[in-house]
């Protein structure tokens, strides 16, 4: 099983657990990986995936990092939040091409 996706203390006013809770409260819970989306950034990927990789080699572990990112969207009158999540290397780049045009 993979866990619904999490944000980080990178998700700044929203969330406060550091990546490395996270990772390691996942595998304590049994989960085969983890989707970490936080809101509006990617700055947390990296941490997240250099730790992963970490464990699994210390611990011959085959635990995933999933990449995304929590969007904020407007339909109408409402606004909502949308979590997208990267398949691929080139989704995660897709990622961050959203990003930049989001900062414009």
């Amino acid at each position: 099983m993979i866990a619904p996706r999490v944000r980080s203390n990178y998700s700044i006013q929203r969330a406060f657990a550091q990546v490395e809770d996270l990772v390691d409260k996942a595998i304590e819970l049994g989960l085969k990986g983890l989707v970490l989306a936080d809101t509006h950034t990617l700055s947390g990927h990296v941490e997240f995936v250099s730790y992963v990789e970490k464990v699994n080699k210390k611990t011959k572990g085959n635990f995933r990092a999933i990449l995304g990112m929590d969007v904020r969207i407007q339909i109408n009158d409402t606004q909502t939040y949308l979590t997208l999540v990267a398949k691929n290397k080139q989704g995660w780049l897709d990622l961050i091409k959203i990003l930049k045009k989001s900062k414009l």
